[in-house]
């Protein structure tokens, strides 16, 4: 996935959807056109909000379009909200439960400890990040890279209040139970992305 400065991209998206845009410098930026008196204003068609939702979910995620279309596959024709359905299928990633359990930093530094295989999943290594979590499993830092000085540096160990849906005990994280959509980011719209995906 190829990496563009996350300052710009959340410019453009026009939220603050990586950590290290979430301080006041980025809130009190003026985004391209907003203040400014235009000639032409175009309006935003229902498709390009869709569009822009959908980017600011991907881009928030770190996953690519292929991985949000896998994700738009396996929920259609299960039962419930499609929205909250997407919504748990990103929130239910290996990578995104080591991040919200605060074994990581941020989802990207998640993505790449478990890539790296410094986690295992009841207790088996495992180094995919796109794993789908499911209730009962356990996310464990491994007793080797829990020594190394790179995680012992990690200021997030035992500092982050994991969100309610994952228990942590120590370096050991389980999955309680489904994410709720109050567990993700208010400011992603789920809806206007599955409308999205089902008018292409």
């Amino acid at each position: 996935m190829i990496r563009k400065p996350r300052y710009k991209v959340a410019r453009r998206v026009g939220e603050a959807i990586y950590e290290k845009t979430q301080n006041p410098k980025f809130a009190a930026k003026q985004f391209p056109g907003k203040g400014r008196v235009q000639k032409h204003r175009s309006k935003t068609t229902e498709y390009g909000t869709q569009l822009t939702e959908k980017q600011k979910i991907r881009l928030s995620y770190g996953v690519t379009e292929k991985a949000m279309q896998n994700i738009m596959k396996t929920i259609r024709g299960q039962k419930g909200s499609p929205p909250e359905l997407l919504m748990q299928g990103l929130e239910r990633r290996m990578d995104n439960v080591v991040y919200r359990a605060g074994l990581g930093k941020t989802r990207i530094e998640a993505r790449q400890l478990v890539a790296h295989g410094h986690f295992t999943v009841n207790g088996r290594v495992c180094r995919i990040p796109s794993r789908r979590m499911k209730i009962g499993d356990v996310v464990s830092l491994k007793k080797s890279s829990a020594e190394k000085d790179v995680m012992k540096a990690l200021p997030a160990f035992g500092k982050h209040t994991p969100q309610k849906w994952i228990v942590r005990d120590g370096v050991n994280a389980t999955v309680r139970t489904l994410p709720q959509m109050a567990d993700a980011d208010t400011t992603l719209l789920f809806a206007a992305v599955t409308e999205f995906y089902s008018r292409n």
